[in-house]
C-alpha cells in the first residue's frame, strides 16, 4: 500500500495540489482509495473563507478542497469487518474530523 496520498488544497487564497503522509487508520475507520471526488466553486468559495464557517475545521491555515467523492475500500481499522475491503462506495467528508476535507485523500 502507499504511504502517500496528494490532496488539492488551498492556503485560503489559491489551491495547489500537495502530497500527504497517510495516517494509521483509528477504531471504525475505513481508507478509500478515491476515484472520483469533484471539487466545486462552492468548495472554494468555503476554502477561502466566502462561504460557510471556516471555523469548523482543525487547520485555519489550509484546507483540502471537495466534500465528496467515490471510491474502493482498501483498508479498514480495529473494528470493522474486513470483507469490506473491496466495496465501492460513496461518501461525504465530515468536515469536523480532519484537518484536509477531501484527501481524496
Amino acid at each position: 500500500m502507499e504511504s502517500t496520498y496528494k490532496a488539492v488544497v488551498t492556503d485560503l487564497k489559491t489551491p495547489s495540489l500537495k502530497e500527504n503522509h497517510l495516517e494509521p487508520l483509528q477504531e471504525g475507520e475505513v481508507r478509500i482509495k478515491v476515484h472520483a471526488a469533484p471539487v466545486n466553486p462552492s468548495d472554494y468559495y468555503f476554502a477561502v473563507g466566502l462561504y460557510g464557517d471556516r471555523t469548523l475545521f482543525k487547520s485555519q491555515t489550509e484546507m483540502g478542497m471537495g466534500f465528496e467523492g467515490a471510491g474502493e475500500i482498501v483498508e479498514v481499522g480495529a473494528g470493522v469487518d474486513a470483507s469490506n475491503i473491496g466495496k465501492v462506495v460513496a461518501f461525504l467528508e465530515n468536515c469536523h474530523s480532519h484537518s484536509y476535507t477531501g484527501t481524496w485523500r
